[in-house]
């Protein structure tokens, strides 16, 4: 019986088939749930890049501030005015939860460095079958704005008038 069973051929494609599509609805929800993963971040990093830009424009608070100072140092106003507009950016993105925003901006002398940093979870949808209901994403922008140089220059002149006669 087991030797017929062996030597038998007919049904062989419906047995590979069977064999053969778990892989390949696996290796489909994988490639579905890293493609999710993908388009998230690159809209979550959009979304950093603009709040670090936007951190450093020049008519912001936090570039007043970074303006006033007269040392070098954090700017505290700056990161949470960051912090705020990266939350404005992502929030009529669906599809994930932030775990983490970071934003630190220094002013070392006439340079001012904006940067986020930002980490968020996005829920998978085949992937959880295989143990993996969540994928982890990350980012980090950076933005830089150089002050103006400026020299105070004197000129002296002297006026010599010569009255002849």
């Amino acid at each position: 019986m087991l030797r017929r069973l062996w030597t038998d051929r007919s049904g062989n494609f419906g047995l590979l088939t069977a064999l053969t599509i778990i892989p390949i609805i696996g290796a489909a929800g994988l490639a579905v749930d890293f493609t999710n993963a993908m388009a998230v971040k690159s809209k979550l990093q959009g979304a950093g890049d603009a709040a670090a830009l936007a951190a450093l424009s020049p008519t912001s608070p936090g570039m007043q501030a970074a303006f006033a100072m007269t040392g070098n140092g954090e700017v505290p106003i700056a990161e949470s005015d960051a912090k705020a507009f990266f939350r404005g950016q992502v929030q009529n993105i669906a599809g994930y939860t932030i775990d983490a925003i970071n934003a630190k901006i220094v002013k070392s002398d006439n340079n001012i460095t904006a940067v986020v940093d930002y980490r968020a979870t996005v829920p998978t949808i085949l992937s959880s079958a295989i143990g993996r209901p969540l994928v982890q994403v990350a980012g980090h922008a950076t933005a830089q704005f150089q002050t103006e140089n400026y020299r105070d220059f004197y000129l002296a002149k002297d006026i010599v008038y010569l009255h002849i006669e």
